[in-house]
């Protein structure tokens, strides 16, 4: 095929037609232009449609001319030049104005205005050209231009060596190259989430496809709310690592033959987990059982056996809720924001200080696993108590159909329950959501005069046949009280 390509080119080798201006810049048949393989420039789609718009205001012969490379050059080479191109039928490659040709294509054009650059003479001239021009105007796409240089890596090149060709530092190219290790699916999703950053993506790769997966569903849960600094990042994916060991080693017990008791002594549920400032053998069932895994001895078992006495637990140890882990993070960022000024969100905090009326706060927001965490709030007016709130959150999911809505478990932090404390909780946790949640927001209250005052103002107006703004009144009412 490529020697008849080659015979009707060489019966026609001059450009189909000269323009009058210089720099020999020609007008090309659109037909025989084919776009670079390998462009990593991007462009959104809106600015897309904008150079659409100003090429078609301007027609042809209005836009900045293309660079293309010939690809079938006089004196022919003995092998092709660019053994990347898609279509060999095609005589020249885009090296520069990818967007442009499309857009030309798009608008129906037959011809566009192009520079044939000589030195342009293999596909390494082609690719290095292409990107140099990209970085200039800053827009080049990461995963395209780790594309190129694993390309470059492919013919033999080193990070150095392609480091240097392209005036950037090793650890660039290394970074770069480290994108195409992200699973197709996991990019797809990350790609997604708002001001995600090539930076983001680096601290990702690392990481195996199971735990690439679990970190980005954590990045786009907390970028819900606001931006997520690499740091942060690094963060989740520091837990997320802790949080696979420690599945690693709970898994390792199971495994292990002296583990004759995987199922709950009491209920009979598996074993998820180990106990909470406890060490393996020692685990949990979803009730929050706790027994040795290995002799099957539960905790009362090992208390009745020893000079203490045994302790009962026929209540739960926790109250499920729906709200999510980024909920919680998410309210008491707004406890903070109402005594803190120009707080975006907190993640980790212990502070006390004065509020705004004058009260002393004191609050404390701190990780306990990968999963869990502390939040405690206490504010006073001097010597008397206003509010106070503490207590564990843990992530919880939970297989039962049941039980499926419920995001989260919050315990009072190891303290044996009694039903008044889990019902003071439940009320506490609904009164924070209720009161600094996005859904709630934060309620002021109405003082008994100005009720008073409210109530008279719509008699008075439904006395003088006012109804719709005696109507008014009464749904202002009925939000506040």
């Amino acid at each position: 095929m490529r020697e008849n390509i080659i015979r009707v080119i060489k019966s026609e080798l001059q450009p189909t037609r000269q323009l009058d201006i210089p720099l020999e810049v020609y007008a090309l048949p659109l037909d025989d232009v084919e776009r670079l393989w390998s462009n990593p420039n991007s462009m959104s789609k809106e600015d897309f449609d904008k150079l659409k718009l100003d090429m078609q205001q301007h027609g042809p012969g209005g836009i900045s001319p293309i660079v293309v490379a010939d690809k079938y050059p006089l004196p022919m080479p003995k092998e092709p030049s660019f053994p990347g191109s898609k279509d060999q039928e095609k005589r020249y490659v885009c090296a520069d104005g990818n967007h442009r040709l499309d857009a030309a294509i798009v608008l129906g054009w037959k011809e566009i205005r192009a520079i044939i650059d000589k030195n342009l003479r293999t596909e390494l001239d082609l690719r290095m050209a292409n990107y140099r021009k990209n970085i200039e105007r800053g827009n080049t796409d990461p995963l395209k231009e780790a594309r190129l240089f694993q390309w470059l890596n492919e013919q033999g090149k080193t990070h150095q060596k392609i480091a240097d060709e392209f005036g950037v530092d090793r650890t660039w190219v290394t970074k770069r190259l480290s994108l195409l290790k992200i699973d197709e699916k996991v990019l797809s999703t990350a790609r997604t989430i708002p001001n995600v950053t090539a930076s983001h993506l680096e601290v990702i790769a690392p990481l195996e496809p199971a735990l690439q997966s679990e970190v980005v569903k954590q990045f786009a849960d907390s970028a819900r709310y606001r931006p997520v600094s690499e740091g942060e990042l690094r963060g989740i994916v520091k837990r997320a690592v802790e949080e696979k060991e420690r599945k690693d080693k709970f898994q390792k017990v199971l495994d292990d033959p002296n583990s004759k008791f995987p199922k709950c002594p009491k209920c009979h549920k598996s074993a998820y987990g180990a106990m909470f400032g406890r060490s393996l053998p020692w685990v949990k069932c979803e009730s929050y059982h706790e027994w040795n895994i290995q002799t099957g001895k539960g905790q009362e078992a090992v208390q009745a056996s020893g000079p203490s006495h045994t302790r009962k637990h026929e209540l739960p140890r926790n109250i499920r809720m729906e709200k999510s882990m980024p909920d919680f993070l998410h309210v008491f960022t707004q406890v903070a924001k109402s005594s803190l000024k120009d707080v975006l969100e907190i993640e980790k905090l212990e502070c006390k200080g004065k509020a705004e009326d004058g009260g002393e706060f004191l609050l404390e927001i701190r990780p306990i696993s990968f999963n869990g965490s502390v939040y405690s709030f206490e504010l006073k007016n001097g010597k008397k108590q206003k509010e106070r709130a503490s207590f564990d959150v843990e992530s919880k999911t939970y297989n039962t159909e049941a039980l499926k809505k419920f995001k989260t478990s919050v315990s009072l932090g190891g303290q044996a329950p009694t039903k008044k404390n889990l019902e003071e909780l439940e009320a506490t946790v609904n009164h924070f959501f209720s009161r600094y949640s996005p859904e709630g927001g934060e309620k002021k209250g109405l003082s008994s005069e100005e009720v008073a005052l409210l109530r008279k103002c719509e008699t008075q107006l439904r006395s003088t046949s006012h109804t719709g703004q005696a109507n008014v009144i009464r749904k202002v009412l009925e939000l506040l009280l």
